[in-house]
């Protein structure tokens, strides 16, 4: 339900669905973003480990959709986000099976849809460590997908026996052949 909060600022209810922390360099502050079930994300400042306010407006992905676009803002929610190390670009999936692309840097804020039609309900997101043009999604059809971001292209696809709800990369990041991907699922599964 929309809601006016005490500042006169418009909000929406149900809650943050996604959140990210972005470590300072050397003992710079931080960055939270967060995403929710309004389909907005907010970037946060963290100073000495408290959060100090917003850096930028809210940035609503449903206001980037093409204009004449049928839209209940209720329905968008954002379920997973994750920031390439480093930047300001996020990735974002959302209860309506889309994943976004989006720039947050103040001065070229952007936001584009790289596909529509998941499986399901995309529950989590996560950036390759070294390549800025590669990341993952899992969503609570079971389904992994590898996705090439510059080519906004699928490349890869694994099928679970699970609802899978969160997803990290690691290992190498020079080599492929040292890169895991871990999935968890909904009742506990890790694979």
């Amino acid at each position: 339900a929309r809601a006016v909060q005490p500042d006169g600022a418009v909000a929406w209810g149900g809650g943050v669905r996604a959140m990210r922390l972005r470590l300072g360099s050397r003992g710079s502050d931080s960055t939270l973003i967060t995403g929710g079930a309004d389909g907005v994300l907010t970037q946060w400042a963290v100073v000495d480990g408290t959060l100090a306010g917003k850096i930028t407006e809210p940035v609503p992905l449903a206001d980037r959709r093409a204009a004449g676009t049928a839209f209940d803002r209720s329905t968008f929610g954002v379920r997973a986000i994750d920031i390439v190390p480093g930047t300001d670009r996020v990735v974002a999936g959302t209860s309506r099976c889309e994943l976004w692309d989006v720039d947050l840097h103040p001065e070229r804020e952007t936001a584009r849809v790289m596909t529509r039609g998941h499986a399901a309900s995309l529950r989590a997101a996560c950036w390759h460590p070294s390549d800025p043009n590669r990341f993952y999604t899992a969503c609570t059809s079971g389904a992994v997908h590898a996705w090439d971001a510059e080519k906004t292209a699928m490349t890869k696809r694994c099928s679970l026996a699970f609802a899978a709800t969160s997803i990290t990369v690691g290992g190498d990041a020079e080599s492929d052949a040292q890169m895991h991907v871990a999935v968890g699922g909904e009742n506990g599964e890790v694979l």
